[in-house]
C-alpha cells in the first residue's frame, strides 16, 4: 500500500531535500513569464506571482509553474525596478524554499 502523506509532512520532506542539495545552497536564477493573477499586485505589500515556462506549448493550465513571493522589504529596497505585467519574460534571483509550517 502507498504511504499517505499530509500536506505539511510532504512539504517538509521536499523542503528538506531542497535545503540539503548543494545546488540550492545559494541563490538561484529562474527565467519565466509572469502571471500575476486577477488582482495584480501593489508596491506597498508583498508581491505574489507565478512564473510559467515561456517555451512550453501546452495550454496554460498544464504548463510548469513556480509560485514566487517578493517580500515587502525587498520591494522597498528597490528589488522591483519596473511595473510587472502578465506575460513579461523575467529572470528572478532568490532562494528556493518550500512553504508551510515546519514540524
Amino acid at each position: 500500500m502507498n504511504r499517505v502523506w499530509t500536506v505539511a509532512k510532504l512539504n517538509n520532506y521536499i523542503s528538506g531535500l531542497i535545503e540539503d542539495d548543494p545546488a540550492f545552497q545559494s541563490q538561484v536564477v529562474v527565467e519565466g513569464n509572469v502571471s500575476l493573477g486577477p488582482k495584480g499586485y501593489s508596491r506597498f505589500s508583498h508581491i505574489y506571482f507565478t512564473l510559467i515556462d515561456p517555451d512550453d506549448p501546452s495550454p496554460d493550465y498544464q504548463k510548469a509553474k513556480l509560485s514566487c513571493a517578493m517580500w515587502k522589504s525587498t520591494v522597498a529596497r528597490g528589488g522591483l525596478t519596473y511595473d510587472m505585467k502578465n506575460g513579461d519574460n523575467i529572470r528572478v534571483t532568490g532562494r528556493l524554499e518550500g512553504y508551510g509550517p515546519r514540524s
